[in-house]
């Protein structure tokens, strides 16, 4: 089973609460903020989907840990994913929040 880090929990409930800061994995604010978005009448796209799966799997361990500790071919991957989701361009509402939660990834370790 893979398990996903608190802190990427914590990055990705951020992004699912439109950018407001994270104060942990709280699933009642995740489904408040969903109540509010507009509905997205059609199935994700296969590049969201794709993007959705390397998303996951980069904020899942190991491979989090890889990129909190430096690791090039990690943050070979993470930038490749980040620049996928940057230029896709069907399916922009779901791109962008996966976007957003793969930017503060970065901003978060790239120091």
């Amino acid at each position: 089973m893979t398990r996903i880090s608190p802190h990427a929990a914590r990055r990705l409930t951020g992004a699912l609460n439109a950018g407001q800061p994270a104060s942990g994995l709280d699933l009642a604010a995740v489904r408040r903020s969903r109540s509010s978005w507009p509905p997205v009448p059609t199935a994700p796209a296969p590049a969201t989907r794709l993007r959705l799966a390397e998303c996951l799997e980069l904020v899942s361990s190991p491979l989090v840990d890889q990129v909190m500790d430096g690791d090039a071919d990690a943050w070979q991957r993470l930038r490749a994913t980040e620049h996928a989701l940057r230029e896709q361009q069907d399916d922009r509402p779901r791109a962008e929040i996966l976007h957003g939660a793969i930017s503060r990834l970065i901003e978060d370790y790239e120091a």
